[in-house]
């Protein structure tokens, strides 16, 4: 049957049309998705399992290289990505990475989240108010954080990735912005990637904004800043602190802001998503009424936020809210304990000229007060360290006083001083140390003092750090101590860079000065007089040492319980302060459980670190004197494990200007650092004008942390640098069973990393400067020794310089150099034979291309140092 011809017309335009669109969509569809591919291959980083288990072209995510540019990864083929598919039981890929102008994320190199920075603070140029502020409040709380400079023109690495979970993880928990500006200011593809980055990986955010003379529009937060001339009374929100950690709701806060400062700035939001955390009663221009003003908001959406429209370091608020901006917007990520644990020594018992000694009356308050305490902090009690040679030698009030302390002994914790409240370090023979502190112990025994077992402290702290061995030997002996305390390690200044440490068996905690010493007994006697002291522990300086410390062993003398009874105030205006504005819960706990929490924290601080004894004049004082000061080198030379670094070593000593009293290296940075100082200074001489005293070390490890050590004790040191090809390197130093396998790896081997010199040398350069630092190739010294040890006399500026060829003759069967001495020849060359004639091709090609990208950074390192290239860096295209 036939249709009529204008249906079947219908029919056929129909069909065209239906032709027409299929096919406009499916160009249309082609077109679109185009310049997303041209996008992704411009902007993304294709990471392959291959080239990231054979570790080509990654590049380094170590602490000291934080700014990395990035190239692009090709992708696989598909007989790579079946293969791969047959061991992926063994091996997962890292997700597709992301990238924009300033940022990325990659696979990169696994490191340790333990030890990684986890805040980035991000700065639009290298100082800012407001990054300094924040630089100060992440390091007085030891938070780890990396400061990213906008002007750089480099892209930083977001990402790390975890080899325990096969996947990207962010590097960083929280990004501060110095100011909102900053963050507008960025280009749409960075803001873009930072947000997608911030949802998929949950990483906060916390905003500052400081007043500019106009109202500024946040048009991607729907929040406008406004200038304030002045503000008062400050409130705390009841309904958002339920998400905050240390802050309390509180009404009418004092605070009474500089007009001058311009320091805050009104937050306005029609947002549901932020509330306000901190209101003031604020003026504005042409404004002469107060009005309420929301002055931090916080944020509770696919991102957590928290904007600061004040970043006053002065007030107390800001610090305890930073705090709470930790672990809000990180998620707790970086958690923030609301515990704090305090202890309260009174140094000097007994001890103290006529007429500020304690009376009856003055051990009456001590006991009213720390019963007064204990009914905030649960247990609590003073610890009370004696010296027994002072009891009752004052006046006949005064040794009513001491008997009274003896009566209420029990109330009290005890520990024993030196008899004398002599200094340890000052005793050289252990035995007489000890005596000493026996008819001490006897004293509180025979008195029947609760000695607290395995806590003492030394008089001024002395022999503590620097380190005095007979102390901690006596320590041990008599009353078996485990724990001390001392402010003076590694210095005492500023207060929040003292730490801990461990040492011969017996744990040193940081000790904290509350501004009350054995000469401040009165309010007058206090800089600053009562005002100032209310200061101090209401959001003052001792507020803000038990806010940054989680563990806080307060140092205190008995004279400071007399007189005005400061101490006493002291403690009980702190404690009703810390209950009435703050959920900080106080804790008493003994010194044994307070080094435990504490060294669990901070496990880094258990090694101690040694520095010159008598460079911070503190030490000086309690430095024996009959120990010297300078017996410590001034040269050092240091390489990886066999490349010549011991054999350089003894050749030096031969000069006669260069001292040491033995021709070998020590190793004790890197083997024998918990020896101690008194060990390591007994093995060289004293230090005299116009000579040098040479120590050297093999770098036996890819980990340069020690290199902090080095350079705190040799601040001054000279440093001559020994290397050598890394392809030689490895080849001498990896088992051919390990080479074999380096392409099924998915983490370079130790011995591989080690072979990083620039890594290494960057962060020698790092903590010295380049006039202090030497690089010498193996190559040239093992050629050509005279002319090696003739360039580093002319570096370390020898005045008579020594001529190496009259004792370095070359053997001419081994070709080998030997040091000859009286016709014999002492020490010679160690040449390892090597020939990369029968390597096999692959293999060299993987080292060539793993070590290009460092070998490059190396040689750039050199000729910027104006020191000269070995042939195998030569050969280099620097320009590439």
């Amino acid at each position: 049957m036939f249709l009529p011809r204008r249906l079947s017309t219908i029919l056929r335009i129909g069909c065209l049309l239906s032709l027409f669109v299929v096919t406009t969509l499916i160009v249309f569809q082609f077109f679109a998705e185009a310049p997303l591919e041209e996008n992704a291959s411009k902007h993304a980083i294709k990471t392959t399992n291959n080239l990231y288990k054979n570790g080509a072209n990654t590049p380094s995510l170590s602490e000291d290289a934080l700014y990395v540019r990035l190239g692009t990864y090709e992708s696989e083929t598909e007989d790579e990505e079946e293969e791969e598919e047959e061991e992926e039981n063994e091996y997962h890929a890292p997700p597709p990475t992301l990238t924009s102008h300033r940022f990325t994320s990659h696979a990169g190199s696994p490191t340790n989240p333990l030890r990684d920075p986890r805040v980035l603070v991000i700065v639009p140029h290298s100082q800012t108010k407001n990054g300094e502020a924040i630089k100060e409040q992440l390091n007085r709380n030891r938070i780890l954080f990396i400061l990213h400079n906008l002007s750089s023109p480099s892209r930083l690495v977001l990402t790390r990735y975890d080899s325990t979970r096969r996947t990207l993880t962010s590097r960083f928990a929280l990004l501060f912005f110095d100011h909102v500006t900053t963050y507008l200011k960025l280009e749409p593809l960075d803001k873009e990637f930072l947000l997608e980055f911030s949802r998929q990986y949950q990483v906060g955010h916390v905003f500052f904004a400081t007043p500019t003379d106009s109202i500024i529009r946040l048009e991607e937060f729907q929040i406008a800043l406004v200038p304030i001339v002045t503000i008062r009374n400050v409130s705390v929100s009841a309904k958002a602190s339920s998400h905050l950690r240390l802050t309390r709701a509180s009404k009418d806060i004092p605070y009474t802001s500089d007009v001058k400062s311009k320091q805050w700035v009104k937050l306005m939001t029609r947002n549901r998503d932020y509330s306000p955390v901190l209101y003031g009663l604020s003026t504005m221009k042409r404004q002469k009424k107060p009005m309420k003003s929301s002055l931090a908001l916080l944020g509770i959406g696919k991102i957590r936020q928290i904007f600061f429209g004040f970043s006053d370091a002065d007030f107390w608020l800001f610090h305890v809210l930073f705090l709470d901006a930790l672990h809000f917007a990180s998620s707790a990520s970086i958690p923030v304990s609301s515990t704090r644990y305090i202890q309260i020594d009174i140094d000097d018992i007994f001890t103290g000229k006529t007429g500020i000694r304690l009376t009856p009356n003055d051990v009456g308050a001590l006991i009213q007060t720390q019963s007064w305490i204990r009914q905030h902090i649960s247990g609590f009690r003073f610890y009370l360290g004696f010296s027994s040679k002072f009891f009752r030698v004052g006046s006949p009030i005064e040794n009513a006083g001491d008997d009274a302390l003896l009566s209420n002994a029990s109330e009290f914790l005890w520990f024993g001083h030196m008899p004398r409240h002599e200094q340890p370090h000052k005793y050289s023979r252990i035995n007489d140390l000890v005596m000493a502190m026996e008819s001490n112990k006897d004293f509180g025994l025979s008195r029947g003092l609760p000695l607290v077992p395995h806590y003492s402290v030394a008089p001024h702290h002395s022999g503590v750090y620097p380190v005095h061995e007979p102390l901690y030997k006596a320590w041990k002996r008599v009353y078996n101590v485990s724990v001390t305390s001392s402010y003076l390690h590694p210095n005492n200044k500023p207060a929040y860079k003292i730490r801990g440490f461990k040492y011969k068996g017996i744990q040193v905690l940081p000790r904290q000065i509350c501004g009350v010493y054995t000469s401040v007994n009165t309010f007058e006697e206090y800089q600053g007089g009562l005002d100032a002291l209310e200061e101090s522990v209401q959001g003052g300086v001792v507020f803000q040492t038990l806010l940054n410390n989680k563990i806080s062993i307060f140092m205190t003398h008995m004279s400071n319980y007399g007189s005005d009874r400061l101490a006493n105030f002291m403690w009980k205006t702190l404690i009703r302060f810390v209950h009435h504005r703050t959920n900080i819960q106080l804790e008493f706990r003994p010194p044994a459980v307070l080094a435990e929490i504490y060294f669990s924290d901070y496990p880094e601080d258990e090694t101690p670190i040694w520095q010159p004894p008598c460079l911070n004049p503190l030490h000086k004082e309690i430095w024996n004197s009959d120990k010297p000061c300078n017996s410590l080198p001034n040269v050092l030379v240091v390489g990886p494990p066999n490349v010549g670094v011991p054999l350089l070593h003894n050749w030096l000593t031969f000069h006669p200007r260069v001292l040491s009293k033995t021709r070998k290296s020590t190793q004790f940075f890197t083997r024998h650092y918990m020896s101690g100082l008194d060990w390591y200074m007994t093995l060289f001489p004293n230090l005299e004008t116009d000579y040098f005293i040479i120590d050297s070390f093999e770098i036996e490890s890819a980990d340069v942390d020690f290199l902090a050590r080095v350079h705190a004790l040799l601040p001054d040191a000279k440093i001559v640098f020994l290397f050598e090809d890394p392809i030689r390197f490895v080849l001498e130093h990896c088992k051919n069973s390990l080479l074999n396998r380096l392409f099924e790896m998915s983490e370079m081997p130790e011995c591989l990393r080690m072979g990083l010199h620039a890594n290494l040398i960057h962060v020698f350069m790092q903590k010295y400067s380049r006039d202090q630092i030497l690089i010498l190739d193996k190559d040239n010294f093992e050629t050509n020794p005279v002319n090696s040890l003739a360039e580093i006399q002319t570096f370390l500026e020898i005045k008579e310089q020594f001529d190496y060829e009259r004792i370095l003759k070359l053997n001419k069967d081994t070709r080998r150099f030997c040091l000859v001495s009286n016709s014999t020849a002492v020490t010679c060359q160690s040449m390892t034979s090597w020939n990369n004639a029968n390597l096999d091709d692959a293999l060299l090609e993987f080292l060539q291309s793993y070590f290009q990208s460092h070998n490059k950074r190396l040689a750039k390192i050199l000729l910027e140092s104006n020191q000269k290239l070995p042939r195998w860096l030569q050969k280099l295209n620097l320009n590439d």
